[in-house]
Formats: C-alpha cells, sequence, structure tokens
C-alpha cells in the first residue's frame, strides 16, 4: 500500500482514531436502545395532544411534555 495516501489525510493515527470513534458510537446507539424501560407497570404510550411518546406508568399515564392525561 502506498503510505503517500496514508499521509495525505493525516496519517495512520488518524484512520485509527476514526474507526475507534465509529466503533464507540455503534455500540453507544446499541446501548441506548437497550435501555427502553419496560415492565409490568410501564406502557408504550403516544399522546394527542402534543405527540410526545415514550414509556410511562399504567397507573396513572400523564404526559411528561404537556401533562395531558393519557
Amino acid at each position: 500500500m502506498d503510505l503517500s495516501v496514508l499521509d495525505s489525510i493525516g496519517g495512520p493515527r488518524v484512520v485509527v482514531g476514526v474507526i475507534v470513534a465509529l466503533v464507540t458510537l455503534l455500540v453507544v446507539r446499541r446501548l441506548m436502545k437497550a435501555g427502553r424501560v419496560e415492565g409490568p407497570m410501564i406502557q408504550q404510550l403516544k399522546c394527542g395532544n402534543c405527540g410526545w411518546q415514550g414509556s410511562v406508568s399504567k397507573h396513572k399515564p400523564k404526559c411528561p411534555r404537556c401533562g395531558n392525561s393519557l
């Protein structure tokens, strides 16, 4: 491989840094998806008033954005 190509984009350290950043981003995104709360007292709802959607309690569902009863 011609090293002048690596030197033109900043060298091998830059390439390794970009690869590490991409892998870190993918891992963080996967962890964020896995962090959704589910359980017997939690339900997924969408607010008809403001459009917010997410997890709320089954006992007294209330929109955290606008305060509307769901």
